[in-house]
């Protein structure tokens, strides 16, 4: 497996799966989650930005549906600049510990991705995208389709 090294034989959290498409502990999980978010954040931070967060009141109006919201926003570190090797080594690690947790949960990660690649191309009917202008986001076209992973752990489990 991709991620199969080192450190999995090290700490029981980090060991990777044998058996197909199944549920960690907590524990695992929250290491899993720490090292994704540590890593994203290296790698924002190589950009030349920083992570600004705050608790927001949202829906203040509606006791019953009111909720605080984390609201995440990524800023411009203008005393940092751009740094190329960091960025490639934030975005690698990035994808490593992404890969890793789902070889941990014995995912078959070549499918999945494959799936989110296609879904990602039908945002572009006819070749041509529709862009959030504020944030360049491709927006989802009208009758959009979303990866079927569903279908793919479902094939694995049950074939």
């Amino acid at each position: 497996k991709f991620t199969a090294g080192a450190a999995a034989t090290q700490d029981a959290r980090q060991r990777t799966s044998v058996a197909p498409y199944h549920m960690l502990s907590t524990e695992p999980l929250e290491l899993r989650a720490r090292l994704i978010l540590e890593e994203a954040f290296e790698t924002i931070k190589a950009i030349g930005f920083n992570v600004k967060q705050e608790l927001v009141l949202a829906n203040a109006d509606d006791p019953d549906s009111a909720r605080i919201d984390l609201v995440i926003d990524v800023i411009e570190d203008k005393s940092r600049r751009p740094d190329l090797e960091k960025m490639i080594d934030g975005a690698c690690d990035t994808i490593y510990v992404s890969v890793g947790l789902l070889t941990a949960l014995g995912v078959d990660v070549e499918a999945h991705m494959k799936e989110v690649c296609e879904a990602n191309n039908r945002k572009f009917p006819d070749g041509k995208p529709i862009v959030d202008n504020h944030s360049g986001k491709y927006l989802k076209p009208q009758g959009w389709k979303g990866p079927g992973h569903k279908k793919i752990i479902d094939k694995e489990l049950f074939s």
